[in-house]
């Protein structure tokens, strides 16, 4: 790298610069064991609540199937941005939407892990709360919830290897009390299996399956838009120049930590649901082990404070303080870190818990276009290739008009609407290839006076 280049990138601080290949330190087995904790989301048990409503516990299988195989195949195209050029996702949008432009994903990016990260951190507090209550007879919501903050806060100031760490260690525990879980209901209900499969779906047909999928995505794709703020972190093979070399490992590591993960825990609350006729999962869950002995029920209240150092740490405090320190170049990660965790407790989002699956499909409506327009942009039209250092320069090649790239904007902010008014149910599945077809062939269209649009000149 050139000193000019060298110059470029002391504009940012620490966090946004390319991480180099000696510097990374994550493995194929450690990015699924991320994913892992991601996944195990126990807002998922109160999203996931009113789909036994709609479909029978063996369509909801195939459903939770189908939508973690997509939030996968999500992941791992945007993994290559991160292993090949240790970019985050805040200034990796900028090739595709422009140095200003790129702000809007980021912000779509950013603004609801804002929005999970409150709301995680107010529900495991409770669990938090109720372990101060059976252990040392303390009762005081606030003080469980100033205390859990601060936990996750120091957690994600050690990085992605800190909560790789974390997360391999708690992970056996995490496993175990699922599956427990699971035989507490069959131990309590004594249901069959084949009997199990046909329960739910009261009011079958009154939503489509592309509806019940686009749930199933609406938590996790936001994690899988922003798959290379962890990839960057991992350690690439950069002998290897196709992208099937570089990726494999790393792409069945996302797999198995998705896949089969997200699909159990999401049936494990429905299972509940359809069983005891509640949808206050977690509440069941206290109640049932409660039954059984107070040490039970201390462990599954563990389970859920643990479950959320895993996932609140790396799906939303760590990629939104990224976006912070892009969006406030002076902005040290640390302090990225405690802005955002400020933000969320004073936006306290767990107030406003009824509006969440609206919420939730309002910003899966403009994730899938921004997802689309970024991969056509990287694999079709730069063929794999970025100039990182251009990424960073103030009006560089990658400035187009007033620094937005007017061509990407335009068409991810049409999609996204053309989603949210014909068919808000399925939007995902109806805005996501409008862009990247849009994008394409609007990008091509401008090339002769844009050329930086489609063509990647080092």
């Amino acid at each position: 790298m050139t000193n000019n280049n060298q110059d470029v990138m002391q504009q940012y601080n620490e966090t946004l610069k390319p991480v180099r290949t000696e510097d990374r330190t994550i493995k194929p087995f450690g990015l699924g064991i991320i994913w892992f904790g991601i996944v195990v989301q126990l807002t998922g048990f109160a999203v996931f609540a009113a789909m036994p409503g709609y479909f029978t516990i063996k369509q909801l299988l195939v459903i939770y199937i189908i939508g973690s195989a997509i939030t996968a195949f999500a992941a791992i195209g945007m993994q290559d941005i991160g292993l090949k050029h240790g970019l985050c996702f805040a200034k990796a949008t900028v090739a595709a939407f422009g140095e200003t432009g790129a702000k809007l994903p980021s912000f779509i990016r950013a603004f609801p892990s804002v929005i999970f990260f409150g709301t995680n951190a107010y529900v495991s507090s409770q669990a938090l709360n109720e372990l101060f209550k059976m252990l040392f007879g303390f009762d005081n919501i606030n003080v469980a919830l100033a205390l859990n903050i601060i936990l996750l806060v120091v957690l994600t100031m050690f990085g992605l290897k800190g909560i790789e760490r974390f997360t391999k260690l708690v992970a056996p525990l995490l496993l175990v009390i699922g599956l427990y879980l699971a035989y507490l209901l069959y131990d309590t209900y004594h249901v069959s299996m084949g009997e199990l499969m046909n329960m739910g779906g009261t009011n079958a047909g009154s939503k489509s399956w592309l509806y019940g999928i686009s749930v199933a995505i609406g938590i996790f794709i936001m994690c899988s838009m922003g798959n290379n703020d962890y990839t960057r972190d991992c350690i690439a093979d950069t002998d290897q120049k196709t992208w099937t070399g570089m990726n494999k490992k790393y792409a069945a590591a996302t797999l198995i930590g998705v896949i089969p993960f997200l699909t159990f825990f999401c049936l494990l609350g429905n299972c509940a649901v359809v069983l005891s006729g509640r949808t206050d999962v977690i509440v069941v869950f206290s109640e049932l082990l409660m039954q059984k002995s107070k040490l039970l029920a201390i462990i599954v209240d563990l389970f859920i404070v643990v479950a959320q150092f895993s996932t609140n740490t790396s799906a939303n405090l760590m990629p939104s303080a990224y976006v912070a320190c892009d969006f406030i170049p002076k902005l040290k990660f640390k302090m990225g870190i405690i802005l955002v965790a400020v933000l969320a407790v004073i936006c306290q989002p767990w107030a406003y818990y009824d509006y969440f699956d609206f919420v939730m499909n309002l910003f899966t409506v403009f994730t899938g276009p921004a997802i689309a327009i970024m991969l056509v942009d990287y694999f079709l039209f730069r063929k794999r290739e970025y100039n990182v250092p251009e990424l960073y320069k103030k009006k560089g090649k990658y400035y187009y008009w007033y620094g937005i790239n007017i061509v990407a904007v335009l068409i991810y902010i049409a999609s996204g609407m053309i989603g949210y008014f014909v068919d808000f149910d399925n939007s995902f599945f109806i805005a996501t290839p409008i862009a990247a077809i849009a994008y394409y062939f609007a990008a091509k269209a401008f090339t002769a006076k844009m050329p930086v649009m489609t063509q990647e000149i080092q």
